[in-house]
């Protein structure tokens, strides 16, 4: 784990690096926002996003409390994507593993299931425009959407309210190209994350959508000024 850190650590301080002398696509402070779920939720709640009920405590009752009070709740971990690490918890029973957590953790982020019609939605921003959308659909017997988590990609209609939400919460993080994850619920849509590094070949598998063609149109457009 080190180890992947350490590399981690060394990409993102090159980028820190480039961004001084040249346009970087996206920058590290984007990036860092994006792929804190703590800080990002709080950029996000200050650009009044809707967000499913979400509590962050390093003290055990107050999770106990929240997640009896979520009913259903999804304990994520604050750094991490592609599904790995969240742990799906009912609230009708305390679960020893919750202590477990946070013993490993110190910290725990933990947010309401939201029931919905057994996919997520990821919608693809680049500059102040959404190029599209693809569901992701849940393989059964699995509360995870991730595609590296064996979701398969549908192709999406993008709606007004869709590309929104998606270019609000891209503008929140800082970012310039961003893969944005809603939910939809009986109360309507939620913004669940945004990834500021996403992979684009769901969109070209589900779409057609060439993403990395129009991130370098970007490119070659902001480097000419």
């Amino acid at each position: 784990m080190s180890s992947i850190l350490e590399l981690i650590s060394v990409k993102f301080d090159l980028i820190r690096i480039f961004e001084r002398y040249t346009t970087v696509m996206n920058s590290s402070m984007a990036i860092q926002n994006a792929a804190n779920k703590f800080f990002s939720f709080v950029l996000f709640q200050r650009a009044h996003l809707p967000l499913p009920p979400t509590v962050v405590t390093a003290d055990l009752e107050v999770a106990k409390r929240a997640i009896e009070d979520f009913g259903s709740v999804l304990v994520k971990p604050i750094f991490g994507s592609q599904g790995k690490g969240i742990i799906k918890l009912e609230g009708y029973e305390y679960d020893p593993k919750v202590a477990a957590l946070l013993k490993d953790r110190g910290v725990l982020y933990l947010q309401q299931f939201v029931h919905n019609p057994g996919r997520d939605i990821r919608v693809f921003v680049v500059g102040e425009t959404a190029l599209g959308a693809i569901y992701r659909v849940t393989p059964p017997g699995s509360f995870r959407s991730n595609l590296s988590q064996g979701g398969s990609p549908r192709k999406c209609e993008l709606t007004e309210e869709l590309c929104e939400l998606a270019i609000r919460a891209t503008k929140a993080v800082g970012a310039d190209f961003a893969g944005v994850d809603l939910i939809e619920s009986a109360d309507g849509l939620y913004l669940l994350e945004i990834n500021a590094t996403p992979s684009a070949r769901g969109i070209k598998l589900a779409c057609g959508i060439d993403v990395t063609e129009r991130i370098v149109d970007w490119l070659f457009t902001h480097l000419k000024r």
